[in-house]
């Protein structure tokens, strides 16, 4: 028998926030899309009226709202289909239109107002009803799906290049660019085309974001499924599982019994839908805007359980088949309107750290209860250090960044005296490998989470 796991005041909060979010969402045609990777600082301006703030992973980017990255960063956001935009260093983006039109069309605009920005579309042409359009000084773009592009803002005007696809330029130019083609653009919007697309010190970090997206992508809960964004996540961070009963289920590696989905993240305020959960881990986004968390007991843990209804704030709804939830839950439910506009739960929001950055090589340890939060992406053998985990407990991994551009090697070393109980759910089954040590390389521009390295 499947139960509802809260108390009088959270299951009204419940109720109360999903009707005003479900009636808010019925009767707009707003969107939002994911920060799905925050990388050194990185500036955030909701269009609430309070101007820039700190950005952190998993913030929900809606109309209006705009990106800055600083000298040193970068950051990456995740539309629906899991197409993706990627900010170099020094840039400002403004995401001008996020809609919906009557026939389920998406319509996306955004603004290129200063820096370097890579664009990877991934929808086929036939689906004709979603647009996307690019501005950018006098010019905007508008590409033919799939189609992979860098479009860069200097002082004298600004530069169009191709990789895959094309891309129609509808300002004063108005040509098609077709792959491998670069056009560059004055202040007045005379287009030179320059013949094949010139290599950028950022495209390999571009090409390298892609490559984890395209590797690591869930297809198991696909078919006749909406949203793909987070979907990437859910396949390097953790694993699914059939649960008797309740059919497939997720998980996170680096869990244990004692951790619970809502350890980490915030209560973030929004004036449109109210407070939603941001959470802190880097796989964050779909389970907590998509189906439930179930605690399923008898060694298994929490899990996750892929819904029917996609929500735009999350409010935890918590199931358990047969056994409550440790002590310690239901969680937290969202406080009260008219407070503070960020409430830190845990360890709080995070962003990721730029290991292009470290000099000298560091170590991180992993804990039972990391769930990934200090995990760099890319790392190739991450289920095998996930199974070596669940006999020790804990695991150490040695980064170790190469020459700029180039890979970052991750050593992995079981601590054979950690501690071993409660270390590790289902998905953390594993080998009972004493010690051991396995290289694989990383992006030099891997998330790792705000914890630190030691």
């Amino acid at each position: 028998m499947k139960r509802i796991v809260c108390g009088p005041s959270l299951c009204f909060a419940v109720l109360i926030y999903g009707w005003f979010t479900a009636s808010a969402f019925a009767a707009s045609q707003a969107r939002i899309v994911r920060l799905s990777d925050v990388q050194g600082d990185v500036q955030i301006d909701q269009a609430f009226g309070q101007g820039y703030a700190k950005a952190f992973l998993n913030l929900p980017i809606q109309q209006g709202s705009k990106l800055k990255t600083g000298a040193d960063a970068r950051a990456e956001v995740e539309f629906e289909d899991g197409s993706i935009i990627h900010l170099a260093p020094n840039t400002i983006l403004q995401f001008l239109d996020l809609s919906l039109t009557d026939d389920g069309g998406r319509l996306s605009t955004v603004e290129l107002q200063q820096g370097q920005a890579y664009f990877n579309l991934l929808r086929e042409t036939g689906n004709a009803r979603d647009e996307l359009t690019v501005a950018f000084g006098l010019e905007s773009a508008k590409p033919t799906p799939p189609a992979h592009f860098r479009i860069t803002r200097k002082d004298q005007g600004a530069s169009l290049a191709v990789f895959g696809g094309s891309v129609h330029l509808l300002g004063p130019s108005d040509n098609e660019v077709d792959k491998q083609q670069t056009v560059e653009l004055d202040n007045d919007g005379q287009p030179h085309l320059v013949g094949k697309a010139e290599r950028d010190a950022w495209d390999q970090w571009d090409k390298q974001q892609i490559e984890y997206h395209e590797r690591y992508l869930v297809r198991s809960i696909q078919p006749g499924y909406p949203y793909a964004y987070g979907l990437s996540d859910l396949g390097y961070y953790g694993s699914f599982f059939q649960l008797a009963g309740y059919g497939s289920c997720w998980q996170p590696y680096f869990t244990g019994l004692g951790w619970d989905p809502f350890m980490d993240g915030a209560w973030v305020w929004d004036p449109a839908w109210g407070y939603t959960w941001v959470s802190a881990y880097p796989w964050g986004w779909m389970p907590y805007h998509y189906g439930s968390w179930m605690y399923a007991g008898g060694g298994f843990g929490w899990c996750w359980l892929p819904g029917n209804t996609w929500v735009t704030n999350y409010l935890p709804v918590i199931i358990t088949p047969v056994r409550h939830p440790p002590r310690g839950f239901p969680p937290r439910h969202p406080p009260l309107p008219g407070g503070g506009r960020i409430v830190q739960v845990g360890r709080g929001l995070t962003s990721s750290a730029l290991l292009a950055k470290n000099a000298q090589p560091s170590l991180l340890v992993v804990h039972h209860g990391d769930a990934g939060l200090s995990i760099p992406r890319g790392v190739h053998n991450l289920k095998e250090i996930n199974h070596d985990f669940a006999q020790h407990g804990q695991v150490t991994l040695q980064i170790a960044p190469a020459r700029a551009g180039g890979a970052v090697l991750v050593t992995r070393q079981v601590n054979a005296g950690a501690q071993q109980a409660n270390s590790a759910g289902r998905a953390g089954t594993g080998t009972g490998m004493v010690s051991t040590h396995i290289s694989a390389p990383v992006a030099p521009s891997a998330q790792a989470s705000s914890a630190p390295h030691k």
